[in-house]
């Protein structure tokens, strides 16, 4: 039907539009930790490279035992920077899920704050102003259906013939 009211909505507005503002944030501190999760992997792959040579050099004895062991306690530090970036990411995914979830909360709220005609018709008066308080069984006026009605009433004689149908 059509809209007959449209309630004071700012609040709900305000809710969708702060909602919104947050999608593009949420975008780009995604593709942040994506590229941060990049960076960790070339130089994981780096540090595995480095020590896969000192373990080579190691067996000739062209390099010591800290050495070997500092590169190893590299590539694992970066793969727990690996996966703990993982991590954040999906994190990150998941509060974008929690935003999109309240932007379609906000708009739902937002579409209630109207209030339409449930049938076609003509809204003859309106028994309501604004700033008054309404709810569910306050009377908003007077509607008409469309389509034909039958009126019975009475008339005078003298009128009679001034009827027409």
């Amino acid at each position: 039907g059509d809209i007959l009211i449209v309630l004071d909505g700012e609040i709900e507005q305000a809710q969708l539009q702060q909602a919104s503002s947050k999608v593009q944030s949420q975008k780009d501190a995604i593709a942040a930790a994506k590229a941060t999760l990049e960076s960790l992997k070339v130089k994981l792959a780096n540090a595995r490279t480095t020590y896969e040579r000192n373990q080579r050099l190691a067996k000739g004895n062209a390099a010591t035992q800290q050495q070997l062991d500092e590169s190893r306690f590299n590539v694992e530090d970066l793969e727990k920077q690996v996966l703990a970036q993982q991590a954040t990411i999906a994190e990150q995914q998941s509060r974008s899920k929690e935003i999109e979830s309240d932007i379609n909360y906000y708009q739902t709220l937002a579409k209630r704050r109207v209030i339409r005609a449930p049938l076609t018709g003509i809204f003859l008066s309106s028994n309501i102003k604004p700033g008054n308080y309404i709810t569910n069984t306050t009377a908003l006026g007077d509607f008409a259906m469309e389509g034909p009605y039958q009126a019975i009433t009475e008339v005078d004689e003298l009128f009679a013939n001034k009827v027409k149908i």
